[in-house]
């Protein structure tokens, strides 16, 4: 049984929000996907800036949290 759940909302200019959740059935478990979740996003901007370079366009940015059920 999920003891946990990841609240997931994707940000990208001009775009509406993309939200998601999954269950999780520890608290480790889904901080560790949060701390993925951060990563992606950093990477992502790193190669937003490298492609599109010192735009006013802002790269898609991540909010998650875990909380229990």
């Amino acid at each position: 049984m999920a003891k946990f759940v990841l609240l997931v909302t994707w940000f990208a200019m001009g775009q509406p929000p993309s939200s998601y959740t999954v269950d999780f059935t520890s608290a480790g478990s889904c901080n560790e996907a949060v701390e993925a979740l951060k990563r992606a996003e950093a990477k992502l901007g790193s190669e937003w800036s490298k492609s599109i370079g010192p735009q006013s366009l802002k790269p898609p940015t991540v909010v998650a949290v875990c909380a229990q059920r």
